[in-house]
């Protein structure tokens, strides 16, 4: 999960009867045995946790000086998107699966992926492999608020879509044009 806070989350399904005094224990007891650290993240009224094995990780991102931005398109099953509310709080991003959510009451599409560029989630992806056709097809977009489709990021979007086409074992690819 990387960071992740004390409070009510998706993060915890699938662990039965984990009230939130269990959970408050719990936390307390692991950072007792120095398994989990306290990180404080600027903006954030509460503190997030880590593994303690993974202090190098955090180390290595704070001290990195020459950050390459990456594009990734976020499967919305990913552990990064389980607390939503965190997401929200970190990132600024409200991000919601719409795969069950009626047709006529979805802001986008079924199956849309964030796109998060370096430290930032810049919007929304909707994809569609045709495998009969062997293509993989651009639905649709939505860029955030701010986010400007200059010819740098339709560069770093065309090379993540040839990467996803090529995961998808699709030989033909829309582009951002």
């Amino acid at each position: 999960m990387g960071l992740l806070w004390n409070k009510a989350s998706d993060a915890w399904l699938g662990i039965p009867a984990f009230t939130a005094k269990d959970r408050k224990a719990s936390f307390a007891e692991l950072v007792a045995q120095n398994l989990l650290i306290e990180v404080i993240v600027e903006g954030l009224t509460v503190p997030l946790y880590l593994l303690t094995k993974d202090q190098h990780f955090l180390d290595a991102v704070l001290t990195t000086e020459h950050f390459k931005p990456r594009l990734e398109f976020i499967a919305p099953l990913d552990p990064l998107l389980w607390d939503r509310q965190l997401v929200r709080e970190l990132f600024d991003f409200d991000y919601k699966w719409e795969i069950y959510t009626p047709v006529n009451q979805r802001r986008f599409g079924h199956y849309v992926l964030p796109i998060l560029y370096g430290t930032q989630f810049i919007g929304r992806i909707e994809l569609k492999n045709k495998r009969q056709e062997g293509h993989l097809e651009l639905t649709n977009y939505w860029l955030e608020a701010g986010i400007n489709l200059t010819a740098a990021l339709k560069g770093e979007l065309n090379s993540t879509l040839k990467q996803m086409a090529e995961f998808n074992g699709c030989l033909t690819w829309d582009s951002f044009n």
